[in-house]
């Protein structure tokens, strides 16, 4: 005789399978969220460091933000404004033995009229993103976007003089 069941009730192996899935999207939600957290404080070691090296040996008073970059060097870049109100830029070198390159708000050009400049360029790109950037002692804008030929376009401008200074192009690979 075949054993029948009734309409809310199910399998005995159907109700541990079910619990079995649970359990594991619940373990790999856990492990993600753990993972994601570990990988963004990674992110943000040696900030506190940089902080107070920024605090003691230039200018700047209050911090605004602390980005990364990584070229050749890996730099902690530091923004925020000095006792008189103006802003002001720190490049600290991470792990070496450079000192802290600093820059006035009056002696580089600023995130808005380097867009702008950008922006007439390059009419039909599609924009990313921008941050500071620094290559060989050269403080520089980093901007990120798709150009019109569906490349992924680093393009660095000069922090005192607002021209190009190089840029990457990658296209999309075929595979």
């Amino acid at each position: 005789m075949k054993k029948r069941y009734l309409p809310f009730t199910a399998p005995n192996w159907f109700i541990w399978l079910v619990a079995g899935l649970v359990f594991i999207f619940i373990v790999i939600l856990g492990y993600s969220l753990y993972l994601f957290n570990a990988i963004q404080d990674r992110k943000e070691d040696g900030f506190d460091q940089s902080k107070q090296l920024v605090l003691k040996e230039t200018t700047i008073t209050n911090i605004q933000d602390i980005t990364r970059y990584h070229g050749d060097i890996f730099y902690h870049v530091v923004t925020g404004k000095t006792n008189d109100g103006d802003d002001a830029i720190a490049y600290v070198p991470v792990g070496q033995e450079d000192s802290i390159k600093f820059y006035l708000a009056n002696d580089y050009i600023g995130k808005d009229a380097i867009l702008e400049t950008w922006e007439t360029r390059c009419t039909s790109c599609h924009f990313i993103g921008i941050n500071l950037a620094i290559d060989q002692n050269q403080p520089l804008w980093e901007i990120k976007y798709i150009d019109e030929q569906d490349r992924y376009v680093f393009e660095y401008f000069s922090l005192e003089s607002g021209e190009s200074y190089e840029e990457f192009k990658l296209r999309k690979s075929l595979y």
